[in-house]
């Protein structure tokens, strides 16, 4: 494979486990792999603001034809000094693609944020997409002509989602007559909703439109381009687009009381239920409390110190844990 990659080798093999920001190079930020709102500036701050990556496996200098889209800081001691360490390159090969993701910890995307409650989306979004490159599927596909975005991965309910579909200039042939966009947002239920794409005033080959989503999970953006040929109307561009919506918290959604639910919880539990401003009821509920506490001692008396499965356990304990520290060299 070594002809293959867009990096040479690196005979030593060297691994190199500093924590790094996966920052993109000016290539990196043009790449259609690396797109997530078609806005440059704030894709950049998206890749710069994931958790830092915990190594990567140290490779050589780019090939000549090899597009270099993140490095580390870090830079190698020989070859080229300027630059640091290839993180992730491609380059053409044949008639195909290839390319290299030296980083070995891209789960630390989508594990901590899941941790924190926040959106992993973009950890999805990234192989997803750099997938379908490699594949060259705009290459290949009839949707090729159309690029869509959104404004960002993934949303909370209720906020707004601006789409953007833009339409290559180059992919217009001359045989082809009035063209009309047809857009529709698909909600994890299959339910399609039909959205009227606003064309731009400046460039005719963009249009724009928002959604509100209702419900939390994965929606799909479809987007189809016809044209009017020899009197009548054919599609001649489509292309699809993924977001998330984080569902939110059914306590935050309605902080109002549920009666039947606390009553029924009651009931179950052998405990009593009352609405707070129903005087009657809170009376009744008061006067069934027993005046007298009811208290229940019990005394045992347990020798701990002379139990010898307790010795045995602790024993075992700190032999393990002598085990597991010399294994990671912390004694």
């Amino acid at each position: 494979l070594a002809e293959v990659l867009p990096v040479e080798l690196d005979p030593l093999g060297a691994q190199i486990d500093e924590p790094f920001v996966f920052e993109l190079t000016e290539e990196g930020r043009r790449h259609p792999a690396l797109h997530v709102t078609g806005n440059m500036d704030r894709d950049a701050r998206y890749w710069r603001d994931l958790p830092r990556l915990r190594g990567i496996a140290a490779v050589g200098r780019a090939k000549a034809g090899a597009t270099v889209l993140a490095r580390h800081p870090r830079k190698p001691s020989t070859a080229d000094d300027s630059k640091g360490y290839a993180v992730a390159a491609s380059q053409r090969f044949g008639k195909g693609r290839c390319a290299l993701m030296a980083a070995d910890t891209t789960w630390r995307w989508s594990r901590l944020p899941r941790l924190a409650g926040r959106s992993d989306a973009l950890y999805a979004r990234f192989w997803s997409q750099f997938v379908r490159w490699l594949a060259q599927r705009e290459v290949t596909d009839p949707g090729s002509a159309l690029t869509m975005s959104t404004d960002a991965p993934s949303y909370t309910r209720g906020r707004r989602v601006a789409i953007r579909v833009r339409r290559d200039p180059a992919g217009i042939t001359p045989d082809e007559g009035r063209t009309e966009l047809s857009l529709a947002v698909r909600s994890p239920d299959g339910t399609a909703t039909r959205l009227v794409p606003t064309p731009g005033v400046a460039d005719p080959n963009q249009w724009t439109t928002h959604y509100f989503p209702a419900r939390g999970g994965q929606f799909e953006v479809e987007a189809q381009l016809t044209a009017e040929t020899d009197g009548s109307r054919k599609a001649v561009a489509s292309q699809a687009a993924q977001f998330l919506v984080q569902g939110s918290k059914l306590e935050l959604d309605d902080p109002s009381p549920d009666p039947a639910a606390l009553a029924r919880i009651a009931r179950l539990t052998g405990g009593l239920y009352a609405e707070i401003n129903d005087g009657d009821a809170t009376a009744s509920i008061l006067n069934d409390i027993s005046a007298e506490p009811r208290v229940r001692y019990e005394a045992k008396i347990v020798q701990v110190w002379n139990n010898g499965f307790l010795f045995v356990f602790f024993l075992a304990a700190l032999t393990i844990e002598w085990i597991v520290r010399r294994r990671n060299r912390m004694v």
